[in-house]
């Protein structure tokens, strides 16, 4: 095992054209030109995936929760499924599935980066979304819940 851990370190050391790569990835010159407006427009990003992410994640979140505490079977069976599967599911694979595999199979197309990319942000966190919901629902107890119901509220 060691051995050949050595020889992955040794092949790395001494097989890698390192004036080359210095040339292409080490100038701090080329860092320091790019860096103010990578990481704004990294920021600018991430803003809007998540902006949009989270509202579509929590309208969407609140009808499946809302679905889950149907009394009609369908809906909770569907709720259930949906919640438990997107859970499961990594953020990645709901990503290039909606970006890639929605054209090729079903051939629907979302329109721009953007779109592609909050779409799938909004349907992952509204599995998780829905869940807490449901559970704070959930949580109230019975007395508390006939005492809303019968003011009203």
């Amino acid at each position: 095992m060691y051995a050949a851990t050595a020889a992955v370190a040794l092949i790395v050391v001494f097989g890698i054209d390192w004036a080359r790569l210095q040339d292409k990835m080490l100038r701090p010159d080329l860092v320091a030109d790019q860096f103010p407006e990578i990481v704004t427009q990294a920021a600018k990003n991430t803003l809007i995936f998540t902006a949009f992410g989270f509202s579509g994640g929590l309208a969407l979140g609140l009808v499946v929760a809302l679905m889950r505490l149907s009394p009609s079977r369908p809906y909770r069976w569907f709720a259930a499924v949906y919640t438990d599967v997107l859970r499961g599911l990594p953020a990645l694979l709901v990503l290039i599935f909606i970006a890639f595999g929605l054209p090729i199979a079903l051939d629907v197309r979302i329109p721009g980066t953007y779109g592609r990319g909050s779409l799938a942000l909004a349907i992952v966190s509204s599995a998780y979304i829905a869940e807490v919901i449901r559970a704070g629902i959930e949580a109230v107890p019975r007395g508390q819940m006939e005492a809303a119901r019968s003011l009203g509220i």
